[in-house]
């Protein structure tokens, strides 16, 4: 799975590349215009995914890195982090009773 997001990850600074240089240098028509328009729509995309999950990046070192991973690479960065918290398993109360403290 690492290697997919990884993957993933790249392809998305690709389109992001090719974003920018389509600002600077507008391709022929009509691609400049689709490409800015999944630009904006990728953007409204990825700031909706930061509203509904960003719970989920709360415990992040740095907050304000985290959210502009997640406006660059959207779920790929949401997938990523998700797998690197470490996986917390509720304790049941009937299971402490049985424990005597030294």
């Amino acid at each position: 799975m690492k290697v997919v997001l990884q993957v993933g990850k790249a392809l998305a600074l690709l389109f992001w590349g090719a974003a920018l240089v389509n600002l600077s240098e507008p391709f022929a028509q009509p691609f400049a215009g689709l490409l800015q328009l999944a630009g904006v729509l990728l953007v409204g995309g990825h700031l909706l995914q930061l509203v509904l999950f960003g719970a989920c990046l709360r415990g992040a070192p740095r907050l304000w890195l985290a959210r502009l991973q997640v406006l660059l690479f959207g779920a790929f960065q949401l997938f990523d982090a998700y797998e690197a918290q470490p996986a917390v398993m509720p304790v049941e109360a009937s299971a402490l009773e049985g424990v005597q403290h030294a």
